[in-house]
């Protein structure tokens, strides 16, 4: 298994014709010339949308079976739609991480990681582990997790609106730090 880090401005996770290669803007993103990763540094100010229904880049990309998928925002990471992890990739035990500068947004979706894949949602994030500025909320309102025998892990540094979640034996952490 691998580990393959996106990093842009705004992240947004969805269906259509806006999200079939990442809007374009995946200049760095290579795996099959080893290219692991999409920084910040390689579309600059860019948005990127990912397509989560099993046609864009995550599903053609050779991702790994129990390979690690982590997104750094520098703004906020956003689902407009359901997002299944192992349909959006075509293979299984995916672990995701999604770290958000700002906010990690939910809205009204369900966000599934199978098997032994693990699912950490972190806003306000420093991308160190740590926190950035104290200005960051996990907003799950009507929206859901299910999630395999993995950890969940949800962290924010402001308020953290806890969607439904559902395991099969994994282990469920929320950790709200207020400084």
């Amino acid at each position: 298994a691998g580990t393959i880090l996106f990093d842009p401005v705004d992240i947004i996770f969805g269906n259509g014709d806006d999200f079939t290669d990442g809007n374009g803007n995946l200049d760095g993103f290579d795996p099959g010339g080893g290219d692991l990763s999409e920084l910040v540094a390689d579309d600059a100010g860019e948005d990127l949308n990912f397509d989560v229904f099993g046609n864009g880049v995550l599903n053609n990309s050779n991702i790994p079976n129990g390979a690690t998928l982590i997104f750094q925002a520098s703004d906020d990471i956003e689902l407009e739609t359901d997002f299944n992890v192992a349909t959006a990739t075509g293979v299984n035990n995916i672990s995701l991480t999604l770290q958000a500068a700002d906010d990690v947004l939910l809205g009204a979706f369900t966000l599934t990681v199978d098997g032994t894949g693990n699912l950490t949602l972190h806003a306000d994030s420093d991308f160190a582990g740590g926190f950035e500025d104290n200005l960051g909320k996990v907003e799950g309102t009507g929206a859901s997790i299910v999630a395999g025998t993995g950890l969940v892990q949800i962290q924010s540094t402001e308020e953290i609106t806890l969607p439904q979640i559902t395991t099969t034996g994994g282990n469920v952490t929320v950790q709200n730090i207020n400084d």
